[in-house]
């Protein structure tokens, strides 16, 4: 998928609510690799990580959609950099459960936000605003839309205790 085309598979991801598979070698520069997906109340995210689009490394795209009338349709796309590894999990730093992170640049579809990020390998499982997050198990990749201008990221280990908030 190049990244001049990832809608497609975006809407396949979104309609199946399949988390994205670990991309095949070898790796291609310019070419946009899904790697989390989010589904709730009528709005999805889907974030691809692309070798070198600025000639400077990794870099997540982010697509933002929304279902209306049983119809979804993309309305909204940002992006940044990104984790230099970015189909692998990381073990922990010291006070980092989330390796990276990259919220949207404004309000999304009047009254929304997004972000994205990648958690660290003992981060078991997050929540924003107390509504599972989900992660990519392979990569440590998340990406969720929540009302507001604000939210509240959770990280938790695998014995449920918090490792932190955002």
């Amino acid at each position: 998928m190049t990244l001049d085309d990832p809608n497609e598979l975006g809407f396949e991801l979104v309609r199946s609510g399949a988390t994205a598979a670990p991309p095949q070698d070898p790796i291609q520069a310019h070419v946009a690799y899904p790697i989390a997906l989010d589904t709730h109340a009528g709005f999805a995210a889907v974030t691809f990580a692309a070798l070198n689009i600025y000639e400077r490394g990794w870099w997540c795209v982010a697509k933002v959609y929304r279902e209306i009338d049983g119809v979804w349709t993309e309305f909204f796309e940002y992006d940044s950099a990104t984790t230099d590894m970015p189909f692998e999990r990381r073990p922990m730093q010291p006070g980092r459960w989330v390796d990276w992170m990259c919220d949207s640049p404004e309000l999304i579809y009047g009254d929304r936000h997004s972000f994205f990020g990648v958690a660290a390998a003992q981060t078991a499982r997050l929540t924003v605003d107390g509504r599972d997050v989900p992660i990519t198990p392979w990569n440590g990749a998340f990406v969720a839309t929540a009302p507001g201008e604000r939210s509240v990221l959770t990280g938790y280990a695998a014995d449920g205790s918090v490792l932190g908030t955002l």
